[in-house]
C-alpha cells in the first residue's frame, strides 16, 4: 500500500476514520501520563534528596499526608495548597496535543511541535533556575510527543 504525505499543511491532513477510537486513546494516553507525573511529582517530596527540609516546609499537605494520597491529590488537580493545584489545565493541554501533534507529524511539521514546546517553557525558565520541575516538564513533554508518534503511526500509518 502506497501512502501519498501531504507536506504543504496541517489543514490537508485527514481525520482518521475512527475519530471516536482516536479521541479516546489520546484521553486515556493523558491520563497514564498525568499519573505517572503525579507520582513523578511526590516522589520529589517523598524521597531522601538534597533540599528535602525546604521541600517539606514549603507544602505541610505533602508532609501530612501519604504518598499515594497525594498522589491523587496531584492527579485530581485540586491540591488542598494553592501553589499545587492546576485545576486539570495541563491535563486539557495535554489532551489537546495529543489531537494536534499525531496530525503535525503525519504532516511532517515537527518544527512546528518544537516552537510550541519551547513557547510553553519560555515563562518557566526563570523558575528553573531554583526549582527541579523542569525534568517533569521534559519528561511529560516527552511522553506526550510519544505518544503522539504511536498515534501517529496507528491511525494514519506513517
Amino acid at each position: 500500500m502506497n501512502i501519498t504525505v501531504s507536506t504543504d499543511s496541517p489543514a490537508d491532513v485527514p481525520w482518521p476514520q475512527s475519530i471516536w477510537s482516536y479521541l479516546l486513546i489520546a484521553f486515556a494516553l493523558q491520563v497514564t501520563i498525568r499519573y505517572l507525573l503525579a507520582v513523578m511529582r511526590n516522589l520529589e517530596y517523598h524521597c531522601p534528596g538534597k533540599d528535602r527540609d525546604v521541600l517539606i516546609a514549603t507544602s505541610p499537605a505533602h508532609a501530612l499526608h501519604g504518598f499515594w494520597w497525594n498522589v491523587a491529590l496531584d492527579f485530581s488537580g485540586f491540591h488542598p495548597e494553592r501553589a499545587q493545584r492546576d485545576w486539570l489545565e495541563a491535563f486539557v493541554l495535554g489532551v489537546i496535543e495529543l489531537i494536534v501533534f499525531p496530525i503535525l507529524i503525519y504532516a511532517r511539521h515537527w518544527e512546528m511541535i518544537g516552537v510550541w514546546i519551547g513557547l510553553k517553557a519560555v515563562p518557566h525558565w526563570k523558575q528553573w533556575l531554583t526549582h527541579e520541575s523542569y525534568v517533569r516538564f521534559f519528561v511529560g513533554n516527552g511522553m506526550v510527543i510519544i505518544g503522539s508518534y504511536v498515534l501517529a503511526r496507528y491511525f494514519y500509518l506513517i
